[in-house]
């Protein structure tokens, strides 16, 4: 086998580890693609207080709500009182194929 069999070869090797890594088409969403500039998810619910939708900026994200404990409540609104200085800036998507 020649060096133009032995690349054929890497390449197709590289090709299989890459569909098992990423098994779908790898969409990025941000830095600039979008109108929107916000930086962090915009979490809406109903009337009783159960999460109907997560989004970033106009892409619907998956979610789980999940209900905590009083003590993990109190906790996390501690933590929300001051502000959060993490911007999302993107988020990378992997759509199944």
């Amino acid at each position: 086998m020649g060096i133009t069999g032995w690349l054929r070869l890497v390449e197709h090797r590289l090709a299989l580890a890459w569909r098992a890594l990423f098994p779908g088409r790898i969409r990025h969403y941000g830095d600039g693609g979008t109108i929107h500039r916000t930086g962090e998810v915009n979490v809406e619910v109903d009337p009783e207080g159960k999460v109907v939708s997560v989004w970033f900026r106009c892409a619907l994200l998956p979610f789980t709500e999940n209900v905590v404990g009083v003590d993990r409540a109190k906790e996390m609104r501690s933590a929300y009182k001051h502000e959060v200085h993490r911007k999302i800036t993107a988020i990378d998507f992997l759509e199944p194929r």
